[in-house]
């Protein structure tokens, strides 16, 4: 995965091969049960969906919460082509936060290649903040991608699972991730 940051233009650019087919991939970054799990993970906070309406001018809300702390990011929706496109403003709410994602998947051989752009950010802690969470929610992706396509993982004890337990295998991939950044033994529960 490559993540470049150039401040002249305000931009963040990822780019990352998933070993799944586009349709899947898109389930992860569109279905409010998978997206609850990845969202602001690498902050620590839980997602919850109060609202994802997956159609251009569709509007999406969720709220953050950590110890206490209560965030509101949503957007509006401004391309949604299915297994291939996806663009969509993202703000917080009560602050001058105002970005753009643009995310687009292509086929790439037996997997899928995922180029996601982010524009607009309001300062250079944003963008830094935003350059260390990405990469987070694209690691918990792929490693539940993995495991549900039945290759394994790229965390090795991270269990395989049938294609039908995506939501789980984010769940085990968040945790795994959490407990190491949190300095705790592979195999603990939070």
């Amino acid at each position: 995965m490559t993540a470049l940051a150039d401040r002249r233009h305000n931009v963040l650019r990822l780019e990352r091969r998933f070993a799944a087919a586009p349709d899947r991939v898109w389930r992860v970054w569109t279905d409010p049960d998978c997206v609850s799990i990845w969202f602001a993970s690498s902050h620590g906070f839980r997602a919850q969906v109060l609202e994802l309406d997956l159609r251009p001018g569709g509007l999406w809300r969720l709220e953050n919460r950590k110890d206490g702390v209560i965030e509101h990011p949503w957007g509006v929706y401004h391309e949604v082509e299915a297994g291939r496109r996806l663009s969509y403003s993202y703000l917080f709410a009560g602050t001058d936060f105002h970005s753009t994602v643009s995310v687009d998947f292509s086929p790439d051989g037996d997997g899928t290649r995922v180029d996601l752009v982010q524009t607009g950010f309001p300062d250079a802690e944003a963008e830094r903040e935003h350059g260390k969470g990405w990469p987070v929610a694209l690691r918990i992706m792929e490693d539940a991608l993995l495991a549900a396509s039945g290759i394994g993982s790229v965390v090795p004890s991270l269990p395989k699972r049938p294609a039908s337990g995506v939501v789980a295998d984010l769940e085990e991939a968040r945790r795994r991730w959490e407990n190491e950044r949190d300095g705790k033994p592979p195999g603990e529960r939070s």
